[in-house]
């Protein structure tokens, strides 16, 4: 990332080695100590000026529930280098201000795809839920790996962004690496 202090979290399906959903941390404006989680789909960027467009088959996996008694990975940390470059300020600044967005932990404001991703994707606000809420025990186990890295408490509210179905959706993805 561009601030190597930081880290991007990423949750990856089986078999893709590319980031399926990358989450970020946030304070709750409205809730003093509050935090809330966001979920980002990783949606196709082709032109940072453009408009992001849905990653058919990334969206498939995220919307297909595991086969139950389907073998499942374990669970792994990858770090991975990123080169980004320097944000527009006021583009930036405009983009986190529509999302009540201040002092963003892991996401990489130098990322254009990112930040694009953050401005144009669906946002839904899913509320609170728990390591225990998900249903394939490999989400269920990264879940709690996220909420453990960011030391938060597990009802922590989620923001998703994305073409998803959130109502499942990348909940019911068959696999994945924190």
């Amino acid at each position: 990332m561009s601030y190597p202090l930081h880290a991007k979290i990423c949750l990856t399906g089986h078999g893709c080695l590319c980031p399926a959903v990358t989450l970020f941390l946030v304070s709750e404006p409205l809730m003093p100590g509050g935090n809330i989680l966001h979920l980002l789909e990783q949606a196709i960027v082709d032109d940072p000026g453009a408009p992001p467009r849905p990653d058919i088959p990334l969206v498939e996996s995220l919307e297909t529930p595991s086969e139950p008694g389907s073998p499942e990975p374990q669970i792994h940390a990858e770090l991975r280098p990123f080169t980004a470059h320097l944000p527009d300020p006021e583009r930036l600044r405009a983009i986190l201000h529509d999302h009540l967005i201040v002092d963003p932990f892991g996401l990489d404001l130098g990322d254009r795809a990112e930040v694009t991703r953050l401005a144009l994707l669906p946002e839904h606000r899913i509320g609170f839920r728990r390591s225990e809420d998900f249903q394939p025990d490999s989400i269920r186990q990264a879940m709690l790996a996220i909420y453990r890295h960011f030391d938060l408490d597990q009802r922590a509210p989620l923001v998703y962004h994305g073409f998803a179905d959130p109502t499942n959706g990348w909940f019911a993805l068959r696999t994945a690496a924190a």
